[in-house]
């Protein structure tokens, strides 16, 4: 009896210590995204966080003439959702798109003619019914807006300058669909579409030049941090830059290995994406050097289909069956793989290898406590030209990959910051 409950009692106490070891590596390899409970399994297919706890978010299952609609909204931060379908939009109306100036004040539309405006934060919804199929929406003020879409085979693009009251199309484009619209302000503005359509406006609509980037794909997401600095995403995973306001096209990705549905440029650095395949796969992916290169940041079985950020750190995204995830820290850090959670007793920081290289090396760092960690990149001037990282890291050893392909052949510094060290080191990229 007595060896059976020492035998117990040692298996016991190494399912304990198996047990804490993979709580501690799981709770860290865990994304910086979260599930919150939509209380919808309708396919969600847009997103919009605003500054404070209001958040929208709409879509629709099924399909023409009796699809499930739904929009769904949040005043904490997501923590509880309530259905607004109810408040005055017609029964199956397939909802594709928002846009939300304020807390209260924001237009829905959708498929057949859908247009809605609310001005009390979703207690009610006023029909301003326009013929069409509409895709997406933006608005530049309470006032001036654009909806785009397709009446039959023609591609059609409308403004407002009444909050809605009235639509005047200002383009329409036959055998064309539009898939994304951007304005970067009154005179300014691009519509993205089939056949790697790009539009653009320099006179608020008036008249609209055209360059087809890449054929046959469709475009279908656009984002523009700066004026003249852009990104326009495409529905087989390739992605495209402008650093001129559109004059000027090149690809940064060629092939994601899925669909990208919606692309969100926090700055000319750092973004993100959201897609993935229908019903075998989701991703989120982040940027921190431009878009030329990605990493993953979350994967699930579902596609998933827009992507809103509040500010760097507080994010949105939304997938099929009524999947809502929200970052508090912009995701987590960026390409940073943990080799061992064992707690090394100092900070340290290694050369790097191959060194020299070209035009990708490896960097290894070790993190004795939980801390700030900020490893950069520096030229020989001593301009800091790429992070890696900064975020909050657990005791262990870490390796990232450093991809040097946009840089010219010369010396650069790598260094390794937190409150307790600093390490610097030299790297030679040879091409």
């Amino acid at each position: 009896m007595k060896t059976l409950f020492r035998n117990f009692s040692k298996h016991f106490f190494l399912f304990l210590i198996i047990l804490k070891l993979f709580l501690h590596c799981s709770v860290f390899s865990q994304s910086g995204w979260f599930t919150l409970n939509s209380g919808t399994n309708i396919d969600l297919l847009e997103v919009q966080g605003l500054p404070g706890n209001t958040i929208y978010a709409l879509g629709y299952s099924g399909s023409l003439p009796f699809p499930t609609g739904n929009i769904v909204k949040s005043t904490n931060s997501g923590l509880n959702w309530f259905s607004q379908y109810n408040n005055g939009i017609a029964v199956n109306t397939a909802l594709t798109s928002l846009y939300f100036i304020n807390e209260n004040t924001g237009w829905i539309i959708g498929l057949v003619n859908a247009i809605y405006k609310t001005t009390n934060g979703g207690l009610n919804y006023f029909p301003q019914t326009v013929e069409g199929d509409w895709n997406e929406c933006f608005f530049m003020n309470q006032n001036t807006g654009w909806i785009i879409g397709q009446f039959g085979l023609t591609g059609r693009a409308l403004k407002t300058t009444n909050g809605g009251i009235n639509w005047i199309e200002k383009l329409n484009y036959d055998t064309q669909t539009f898939g994304s619209i951007n304005f970067l302000n009154d005179s300014i503005g691009f519509i993205a579409g089939g056949n790697g359509l790009v539009l653009k406006t320099t006179n608020s609509g008036n008249n609209w030049s055209e360059s087809h980037i890449y054929n046959p794909i469709g475009l279908r997401s656009l984002s523009f941090p700066t004026v003249d600095v852009g990104f326009v995403a495409g529905r087989q995973g390739k992605i495209f830059k402008t650093l001129n306001n559109g004059s000027n096209w090149s690809i940064i990705s060629d092939n994601m290995g899925h669909y990208v549905n919606s692309l969100r440029m926090i700055n000319v650095q750092s973004g993100y994406l959201a897609g993935g395949f229908e019903y075998t796969s989701g991703v989120i992916k982040a940027t921190n050097d431009g878009g030329l290169n990605w990493y993953e940041q979350y994967s699930t079985n579902l596609e998933l289909k827009s992507i809103s950020f509040i500010n760097a750190n507080t994010g949105y995204c939304v997938g099929l069956n009524g999947q809502i995830l929200k970052t508090t820290n912009g995701g987590g850090a960026l390409g940073i793989t943990q080799l061992s959670a064992e707690h090394p007793e100092k900070f340290t920081l290694s050369q790097n290898y191959p060194n020299p290289f070209n035009p990708a090396t490896k960097i290894r760092f070790s993190v004795p406590k939980q801390s700030l960690v900020k490893l950069s990149i520096y030229d020989i001037l001593g301009k800091e030209i790429n992070v890696l990282t900064n975020d909050f890291l657990q005791a262990g050893t870490y390796e990232t990959d450093f991809d040097a392909s946009h840089l010219s052949s010369g010396i650069y510094f790598y260094s390794l910051s937190t409150t307790d060290f600093t390490e610097t080191k030299k790297m030679v990229l040879i091409k």
